[in-house]
């Protein structure tokens, strides 16, 4: 994630030849192709400005995609809202507490 400044992103043929540029500036991010794919990158980056970047390692990265997926969620709210601690909390709250809590399988 583009945390300050803007990147050029392209990617080029076999021959060399320029098939994708674009720019991206703050908030914008790049890379997840490699990442969910396990293949090499597709593109390269180039800063246009000085830049700073937020990363994610990969096991990261596929972790925030799996505890976040939509069905994942939904079924964390509707546990928390079952949990007495909990029963008070809006619907938004409670979204957002799932957010912060991974699934940790033991045994």
């Amino acid at each position: 994630v583009i945390l300050e400044g803007s990147v050029q992103i392209s990617a080029k043929s076999e021959n060399g030849a320029t098939i994708f540029s674009q720019d991206y500036e703050q908030g914008a991010s790049f890379g997840e192709l490699a990442l969910t794919l396990n293949q090499p990158r597709a593109a390269t980056v180039h800063c246009q400005t000085q830049c700073a970047f937020l990363t994610l390692e990969k096991r990261d990265y596929l972790r925030v995609l799996q505890d976040n997926d939509p069905e994942a969620v939904q079924e964390k709210v509707e546990f928390l809202s079952g949990v007495s601690a909990f029963s008070s909390w809006s619907p938004d709250k409670l979204y957002e507490l799932s957010l912060c809590m991974p699934k940790v399988n033991y045994g």
